[in-house]
């Protein structure tokens, strides 16, 4: 298993914008002379790397429960086709997913949902015969992953070239549900909806306060 990063290596929010009257680095103004509005810190807590040709699944175990939310970034592809990037909370496989999906490609788009399924919608994950290099790029928010009177949904974006060429540049949105809500998130399964993630796939989770 590849080394794991720990939560010395952190990222925080930097180029805050703080004199009075101006706006912070997430946009909100404040009023002259009144206390500007704190941003919240993004801290580095695991990474996980496909450093074998292939893996089935990439787990994120003994998540910390010191934040507020959770964000996954990811660069992805597999050894198949192109492949929805699918989630499971804490090692739940019974059918306590739903999820939808927005995808656009050239001038189109389509929408699609699943009830009732084993995982949910996370991402996407490029196919094998993209052009060398080319993985899907995305990020997924989870938050209030420590709340045990709600349930938990997966916010994600992201974007892939399928090939070099007119409507194969897809860019999509995805969220999924998890129906369980007495429970915190504790752990975070990531795996292709077919086939394997391949060499140099990286998954790189952040805590958010």
């Amino acid at each position: 298993m590849p080394a794991r990063g720990t939560a010395s290596n952190r990222g925080t929010a930097s180029g805050r914008l703080t004199a009075a009257g101006r706006l912070t680095a997430s946009g909100r103004q404040f009023v002259s002379g009144s206390t500007p509005p704190a941003v919240d810190d993004m801290t580095f807590l695991d990474e996980q790397i496909v450093s074998a040709a292939t893996a089935a699944s990439v787990t994120f175990a003994a998540i910390s429960q010191a934040y507020r939310h959770l964000m996954i970034f990811y660069v992805a592809r597999c050894d198949t086709t192109v492949q929805t990037l699918r989630l499971q909370f804490n090692a739940d496989t019974g059918s306590n997913y739903d999820s939808e999906t927005f995808v656009g490609a050239g001038n189109s788009a389509t929408a699609g949902e699943l009830i009732g399924a084993v995982s949910a919608f996370a991402g996407s994950v490029n196919q094998s015969t993209a052009a060398a290099g080319a993985m899907t790029c995305g990020n997924f928010f989870i938050p209030y992953y420590t709340q045990t009177t709600n349930g938990k949904n997966a916010v994600a974006n992201y974007v892939e070239a399928r090939a070099q060429s007119s409507g194969n540049i897809v860019a999509g949105a995805r969220s999924g549900t998890w129906r369980t809500a007495n429970a915190a998130v504790t752990q975070i399964l990531l795996l292709p909806s077919s086939g394997n993630f391949v060499q140099n796939s990286r998954f790189s989770l952040y805590g958010i306060t």
